[in-house]
């Protein structure tokens, strides 16, 4: 039996031994209420097919994956060429549709930022950087980047490709930085271990006027509902943290942080159906998840904050002399 480790309403995990764990959450980690129930049994159809379970907090409604491997022992969730944000795979139907979305989001990100910020160049930190093509095509617009990035391959190859500074998560706070222009963090806070020790580092190296990115699943999306635990974007165990605009500002609001506007990623509701469609064993998959896609993006038209994914766009607040 794995030694089980039991949360106290906090988002961060303390281990005491090295292997053979689980982290088992009692509270929720935003409010620390302990009134919270089982939302979803769900299985890692991605790629093991293990049985988890996803509750929700009663009280601020924040939706967490109760019971999952110690830090130490979740790389082998990871360990899979369809991973294809760490093995930049090019081959078959969902890497080309990866492909092109990225190179389309790719465009969309850097005028996002540019106008946002009324900038053409600046320093730019990327966590979870991947396999580099976001910095690399950043650099190539005349940014200083850097990057971090957990995955000791996709690191590997992001260095050997585009011989870009890309450093291992200790780094981050182990080592001195240039205060930045942005940071982001694409589809990459759902898998923290420690959430709120990376968010209290990414306040002390944004600059004052400086822009934070957070791209997010979002489970409240039309997407999400129709598709239950077949919905792919719970990614459970490598998701941990289910989030939604509302639980969202719930956490935002232990930092000195606040939220400038939202903006929907249309493309993301088309991948996710897809791939839920695939989970369900449906025939025509890629076609359901496209209409299904399209319907996602239908319901969101006038409500970014019902987007299959969501870019969270935020600052530092002002603070006026008294």
């Amino acid at each position: 039996m794995p030694h089980v480790i039991r949360q106290n309403g906090v988002f961060l995990a303390t281990f005491a031994f090295k292997f053979n764990k689980m982290v088992v959450y009692e509270d929720c980690p935003i409010c620390k209420s302990t009134s919270i129930k089982s939302h979803l049994p769900i299985k890692d159809y991605f790629l093991t097919q293990e049985d988890f379970e996803i509750f929700q907090c009663e009280s601020c409604s924040f939706i967490f994956t109760r019971a999952l491997e110690s830090e130490e022992n979740i790389g082998r969730y990871y360990k899979s060429e369809e991973y294809i944000s760490h093995s930049d795979k090019k081959k078959g139907f969902f890497a080309v549709l990866y492909q092109y979305g990225r190179k389309y989001m790719l465009r969309k990100k850097y005028k996002s930022i540019s106008r946002h910020q009324k900038l053409d160049k600046g320093k730019l930190l990327d966590i979870g950087s991947g396999t580099g093509h976001f910095i690399h095509f950043m650099q190539k617009k005349g940014w200083d980047v850097e990057g971090i990035e957990m995955d000791k391959s996709a690191r590997e190859y992001s260095i050997r490709e585009f011989s870009l500074k890309v450093q291992d998560n200790k780094a981050l706070f182990s080592q001195e930085f240039e205060k930045k222009d942005v940071i982001s963090l694409w589809h990459v806070l759902e898998h923290l271990y420690e959430p709120e020790k990376y968010m209290q580092r990414i306040l002390e190296l944004l600059k004052e006027d400086g822009l934070l990115l957070i791209a997010l699943p979002n489970a409240n999306s039309w997407d999400a509902k129709h598709y239950g635990k077949y919905w792919a974007a719970y990614d459970v165990p490598r998701h941990q943290w289910h989030f939604t605009p509302k639980s969202f500002q719930h956490f935002i609001q232990k930092f000195d942080l606040e939220l400038v506007k939202i903006r929907k990623m249309p493309l993301d509701a088309m991948y996710v159906s897809i791939l839920s469609e695939k989970y369900k064993q449906n025939s025509l998959q890629s076609i359901r998840g496209i209409i299904n896609g399209i319907r996602s993006n239908i319901h969101c038209l006038n409500n970014a904050g019902k987007s299959s994914s969501v870019i969270y766009f935020l600052q530092k607040k002002k603070h006026t002399a008294s």
